[in-house]
């Protein structure tokens, strides 16, 4: 089946291991304990990507869910920028 045909179709089980993954990451990084900002913008768009691929529903493509949580993570990323979180 080719990438762009193919569904992305997750379980409950494996949605909340999306979930989980996203909170461990942010938790082991800190971002928000760390003396400069250098870095913390990356982890924050990281777990914003992981809760939008978490998040998305059965129907919608593979190949469209791996676009969509890259576009999250680059409006994490700018937006985080824009307010003065270097990343």
């Amino acid at each position: 089946m080719q990438l762009t045909k193919r569904p992305w179709n997750l379980s409950k089980l494996q949605r909340l291991l999306i979930v989980l993954c996203a909170a461990l990451y942010v938790l082991a990084f800190h971002p928000w304990s760390h003396a400069t900002s250098d870095g913390t913008g990356g982890v924050y768009a990281g777990a914003g990507a992981m809760l939008v691929l978490g998040a998305l529903p059965s129907r919608v493509r593979l190949l469209s869910a791996i676009i969509l949580a890259v576009a999250a993570a680059f409006v994490i990323f700018i937006g985080l920028r824009a307010i003065g979180v270097q990343a």
